[in-house]
């Protein structure tokens, strides 16, 4: 009875132990994306196809099979955008797909801004990824195509915008950008849900935002974005 209960007692620390390492590989993201920023900046938007990459990082020693989910928070209207991952490019209508990714691997991870009609384009669009079999670890990239509005095929250089404090509770400011008139706050939709005039202000407050995960957006006096970052609210 005694041997009964030793065994028994074993077992369930050995469940426990179980049970808490796969909370915590649910919780462990098993790749990553290069940049370690997870921004891929712009090319020409006067091309008639740019491409825009970031590059996934197997982070484990087994295979995993990955899916990705397409998501269009901001594109001028006409244009359109597709997916190239480590098994082939998609077209404009497929938004999700799955892959395999090997032991170790790193590969490119694409996104495409469709411009057929010759329109000047712009575009964030965020690509969420995980691991089929924990969906709840989601690793994101994003990727801002810059719309060339001064009619020339040269693209400032953009480099992503650093804000601070990040994450924070109740504000944050950027670092000064040239030629910066506005800063955009969108949700993880791509909603716009708050707008300031960077002329006239250096703190921007979130006092009436939930907590979650946002965008912020600077732009110039036309409305071209000049660099993208992300803000954690908490």
């Amino acid at each position: 009875k005694s041997a009964f209960r030793v065994m028994k007692k074993n077992f369930i620390l050995c469940l426990f132990l179980l049970t808490s390492g796969l909370a915590w590989s649910q919780a462990a993201p098993e790749f990553h994306f290069a940049p370690v920023d997870s921004i891929a900046l712009y090319p020409a938007a006067s091309e008639v196809e740019p491409v825009a990459d970031l590059h996934i990082h197997s982070l484990i020693n087994s295979d995993i099979t990955v899916k990705w989910q397409r998501n269009v928070l901001q594109i001028t209207s006409g244009c359109a955008s597709k997916v190239c991952d480590l098994n082939a490019c998609y077209p404009e209508s497929f938004s999700t797909k799955q892959f395999v990714l090997g032991a170790g691997v790193e590969g490119p991870i694409s996104v495409h801004l469709v411009n057929s009609n010759g329109l000047l384009c712009q575009a964030i669009i965020r690509l969420d990824m995980w691991n089929i079999e924990f969906p709840d670890v989601i690793v994101s990239g994003y990727y801002l195509f810059n719309a060339d509005v001064s009619g020339t095929d040269e693209t400032a250089p953009v480099a992503p915008a650093k804000i601070f404090p990040n994450p924070t509770a109740d504000y944050f400011t950027v670092e000064q950008v040239e030629g910066l008139k506005r800063v955009r706050l969108l949700d993880i939709t791509g909603r716009e849900v708050a707008a300031y005039n960077a002329e006239t202000t250096q703190q921007f407050r979130l006092d009436n935002q939930p907590a979650g995960k946002y965008i912020v957006s600077l732009e110039d006096e036309a409305g071209k974005i000049l660099a993208i970052a992300q803000l954690n609210k908490i």
